[in-house]
């Protein structure tokens, strides 16, 4: 059976419109306009685009009103915790310590307290997401070819150790993403990882209250654009904010080049040198002009 498409000349026997429709020699129409069809026609089959086939004869009239019923199927909300939980259990110290070779990093601890898991499914290490130190909203996600990703449905948040933040050492060395955080972690510091150098502003401001704070800056200009903003943020609620930026692209490149604990105090040291307060200050002022 061959369709040969509508004219002017030839209408559509079903709707009357010189588009969209077509026929047939042997006496078939399909029309494209879900209208009912003339005496002598009758529907055969309605197909997934919407356009239905018709043949001479009576009308079918309960084929053709049949209603298509869409329906709407609601996934349930994904319990980020109980999600956590499986991929951490997954994750063996053996393959934590995999990744860790991977990055260039000693202790492969530091990645499991940072809760490293595997996700069988898509055969890629995660990494949980924060929003508080109980509570999961998110998980990244890290591939052997070092492509990093977030599963459907996360929420940026926090990369941690999950104890409540009142608990850290000081300073409180915020890095930009996981990787950073451990090499930070590995030299014994108390860190926090933002989920880029402009995310999880809201939950730090209110995780870090009251709490002496080092901001580590990519060697970058967004980097450091996103560290000066949330030291902005941060400096009327911690007594003390500082911004460090690593001799190398990041944190962990530089620890791979040889870093010391020392070293990094060094950094801190020379940064007290800045009036957090008064820079704040300035950049509120330009805000408001």
């Amino acid at each position: 059976m061959s369709w040969n498409n509508v004219t002017k000349a030839r209408p559509c026997e079903i709707c009357g419109k010189p588009d969209w429709c077509q026929w047939t020699e042997d006496g078939a129409a399909r029309c494209m306009r879900p209208v009912d069809p003339p005496v002598g026609w009758r529907a055969i089959h309605t197909a997934s685009d919407g356009g239905v086939t018709f043949r001479q004869g009576e009308p079918d009239k309960e084929f053709y009103r049949q209603p298509r019923v869409r329906v709407e199927t609601v996934k349930p909300a994904i319990n980020w915790n109980e999600q956590q939980s499986e991929f951490f259990q997954e994750c063996t110290l053996e393959m934590a310590q995999q990744l860790a070779e991977t990055l260039g990093l000693k202790m492969a601890v530091t990645l499991k307290v940072l809760g490293l898991g595997w996700c069988r499914a898509l055969k890629c290490w995660t990494f949980p997401m924060y929003s508080d130190h109980d509570t999961v909203i998110g998980i990244r996600t890290r591939f052997p070819d070092g492509k990093k990703m977030a599963i459907k449905g996360s929420t940026a948040g926090i990369f941690m150790n999950p104890i409540p933040v009142k608990h850290y050492g000081e300073p409180v060395m915020v890095c930009e993403g996981p990787s950073d955080t451990a090499a930070m972690m590995q030299l014994g510091y108390s860190a926090l990882g933002r989920p880029s150098c402009t995310g999880g502003t809201a939950i730090l401001r209110s995780m870090l209250a009251g709490k002496e704070v080092v901001i580590v800056s990519d060697a970058d200009s967004p980097g450091r654009r996103g560290a000066e903003r949330l030291a902005s943020e941060l400096v009327t609620l911690c007594p003390s904010v500082k911004i460090i930026e690593p001799p190398a692209k990041d944190m962990r490149e530089w620890l791979n080049s040889g870093a010391t604990r020392d070293a990094v105090e060094f950094l801190i040291n020379e940064a007290r040198g800045k009036d957090r307060h008064v820079q704040a200050q300035q950049v509120q002022r330009q805000s408001q002009e």
